[in-house]
């Protein structure tokens, strides 16, 4: 039996009622189940419903409205696998070319993102897409990501990978030396 609320006590209103043209959320749910297989909590869709929403339309010409969501939920109630489906959300059906994490430590980091890609190495229609990926070298760093020019616009592959590259060497320098500042 599950305990507690779909909604929280404090949150901010969207601005319209929320349907596939007003935010990306309803995608990302049925990405998670179509695609992933994953059914999410309550929580977990009422979040991407709200946190996805969009100024404009996203059928046309889109921003998120929020930069920033934060969240408070207590330990073990999917916080980790949300970061794991919604940093694949951005990478396969929104194709973002950066998209960054961060965690209380470098180690949880690590896991979300070793978590996100075995998770879509384990899904053939996302491993059908991903060419190669080198998770680290010895310095912390992603050495190699390829896609498969198929799996995107061909004219992108090589940008896409050399930018996905740079935000996650970045964020893995930035996450280091944030940790030998203690």
């Amino acid at each position: 039996m599950l305990k507690g609320r779909q909604q929280p006590r404090i949150y901010t209103p969207p601005l319209r009622r929320l349907t596939r043209r007003s935010t990306w959320g309803f995608a990302f749910v049925e990405f998670c189940e179509d695609v992933l297989g994953i059914a999410l909590l309550p929580w977990q869709a009422w979040l991407a419903k709200h946190a996805l929403e969009v100024v404009g339309d996203t059928m046309g010409e889109w921003r998120f409205r929020f930069r920033y969501v934060i969240i408070l939920i207590s330990r073990q109630n999917g916080k980790s696998l949300f970061s794991q489906l919604l940093v694949l959300f951005f990478i396969f059906v929104l194709q973002t070319p950066l998209v960054v994490g961060t965690a209380q430590n470098l180690e949880i980091a690590e896991e979300v993102w070793d978590g996100a890609i075995a998770l879509a190495e384990s899904i053939p229609a996302l491993a059908a897409m991903i060419e190669k990926v080198s998770r680290r070298n010895g310095k912390k760093e992603l050495i190699a990501l390829t896609i498969k020019p198929e799996a995107v616009d061909p004219d992108d592959v090589e940008m896409l990978q050399d930018l996905i590259l740079a935000a996650i060497n970045g964020a893995l320098k930035m996450a280091d030396d944030k940790t030998s500042e203690r």
